[in-house]
């Protein structure tokens, strides 16, 4: 059995060439991300900027015109709230 993201590495080198950076890929974790690069790294033949890698939350983030608050500055904001 081949890697996928092997084969779709290898495919969007051959495919796209040098306009690989005008990509965004879209994976579920940064692990798959990281593997997906270092396979695109093997096929490309020529020094070329790599294309934008995000995970779906990066992704949903950017979209939105909400904010990521991050939990322990939450947690920090209500734990010193004064309730007078």
């Amino acid at each position: 059995m081949t890697n996928k993201l092997l084969s779709i590495a290898k495919m969007f080198v051959h495919e796209v060439g040098n306009k690989l950076p005008h990509y965004t890929f879209v994976f579920p974790n940064h692990r798959a991300g990281l593997f997906f690069q270092k396979y695109l790294a093997q096929h490309v033949q020529q020094p070329i900027f790599a294309p934008q890698i995000q995970t779906i939350n990066e992704c949903f983030a950017e979209l939105s015109n909400l904010l990521h608050v991050n939990l322990f500055f939450l947690e920090s904001f209500i734990l010193n709230f004064n309730f007078l």
